[in-house]
């Protein structure tokens, strides 16, 4: 009882804070929105930016081979934590399965960021 009481009170504050700081930034959209009319808007501040190359190309290339590796490791190891190949309650199954799908899905990582460079 005292845990969802004490609850209740962060969850009001929170809503408070939240209202407010809404109604805050709606008002500095209004008056953003009231100077971008007198400006360009639109599509036409940004062609310039859509379409330019990166500069570090490599790097962008190889930040992309990360994060297909470890989304690939964590979706892999998801499912087969999910149809019971590796179970939680073994500590290092798990551990080691991700650490495996890891070095296993390298080459997927690797393929995808020569392919984006």
């Amino acid at each position: 009882m005292v845990i969802t009481f004490l609850a209740g009170i962060v969850l009001v504050i929170f809503l408070r804070t939240v209202r407010r700081d809404l109604t805050h930034y709606e008002e500095l959209d209004k008056e953003a929105q009231a100077q971008m009319n007198e400006e360009l808007s639109g599509w036409k501040l940004v062609v310039a930016d859509v379409f330019r190359a990166p500069s570090n190309p490599g790097l962008l290339s190889v930040m992309v081979g990360n994060v297909v590796q470890i989304l690939g490791m964590a979706v892999v190891t998801i499912m087969f934590a999910a149809l019971g190949f590796m179970s939680p309650a073994s500590r290092g199954t798990l551990v080691t399965g991700m650490l495996i799908f890891y070095m296993v899905l390298g080459n997927s990582a690797d393929y995808v960021a020569v392919r984006m460079w």
